[in-house]
């Protein structure tokens, strides 16, 4: 039997789409894309082809990963990683995520980072090095339990630049799609709403820039200033569909509270998950 890998190419395009799609079959990330379909998701996630992998055997393709890379923080995110039924086991399995965190590693990437999905708990993943790190949620309400409106908070479009400027508490956790770098290169998708008390930002909401539905990519404020995060609830309700669909949120932060006294409801739970690549070396070589 001859393996090989091969890094992402407009060549191998249709391995690629095929993998995604059959090999996320009858799972909660089940994925039935068409070529512009890869496209728009390689655009908004930003993948890194040269370190987004497919796996051969005998010529035909059998496992896929497909990561983001971050050159300035050396850091990178699995988005997906998976095998033809017919072809799994563990060890094709390994080998392929093996091989990527090398990769990764050569070229400078300190950490990568993941989802667990719900089918799949975070405790599995541990033989191969990757961590749980924080627990995210999705949630889903339609603003009927908002408190009352204060209108002290007016609400505006910010730049997607000024966020890298907020000072936010030393600690303060952000999934891969919020950062402030991730958002800066889909400022065309997404737009930043501020709640403001004169010129000081007290809040800010990430919001699709044309919704067909109500996605609320981060909501968040360096003071927790609650009556400004219930502002911003409000004008979301007034101006853009419903529901809304508030991911990833992360357990116990700002946003989490603040959605959870609007009545939203927690529709999935998952953690992330964390390798240091610096410290970390694939169970072959460590052996």
């Amino acid at each position: 039997m001859n393996e090989d890998v091969r890094s992402i190419t407009s060549k191998n395009l249709p391995d690629a789409i095929r993998l995604l799609n059959e090999s996320s079959r009858d799972t909660s990330l089940q994925y039935n894309v068409d070529f512009f379909d890869f496209l728009a998701l390689k655009r908004f996630w930003n993948f890194s082809l040269s370190h987004s992998l497919i796996r051969y055997i005998d010529n035909q393709p059998a496992a896929i990963a497909i990561n983001c890379a971050d050159s300035e923080t050396r850091h990178a995110y699995t988005f997906y990683w998976g095998t033809l039924p017919q072809f799994r086991n563990a060890k094709l399995s390994i080998s392929l995520f093996d091989t990527f965190c090398q990769k990764l590693r050569d070229d400078g990437y300190t950490m990568l980072y993941a989802d667990a999905i719900p089918d799949r708990p975070a405790q599995r993943y541990r033989f191969i090095q990757m961590f749980p790190l924080d627990t995210f949620l999705d949630m889903k309400g339609d603003g009927s339990h908002l408190s009352g409106h204060n209108p002290s908070f007016p609400v505006r479009k910010i730049d997607v630049a000024l966020l890298s400027q907020i000072p936010f508490p030393s600690g303060d956790v952000f999934h891969w799609s919020q950062r402030p770098s991730f958002l800066a290169n889909i400022d065309y998708f997404v737009e930043i709403l501020g709640a403001f008390a004169g010129d000081c930002l007290k809040a800010y909401a990430v919001v699709p820039a044309h919704p067909r539905e109500m996605i609320l990519f981060d909501l968040r404020s360096p003071e927790e200033c609650f009556p400004a995060g219930n502002d911003l609830l409000h004008y979301l309700a007034q101006h853009y569909p419903s529901p809304i669909r508030a991911r990833p949120i992360l357990s116990g932060s700002f946003a989490h509270r603040l959605l959870s006294d609007a009545g939203f409801s927690v529709t999935r739970s998952y953690s992330s998950l964390v390798r240091d690549l610096r410290i970390t070396r694939s169970r072959r070589q460590a052996s």
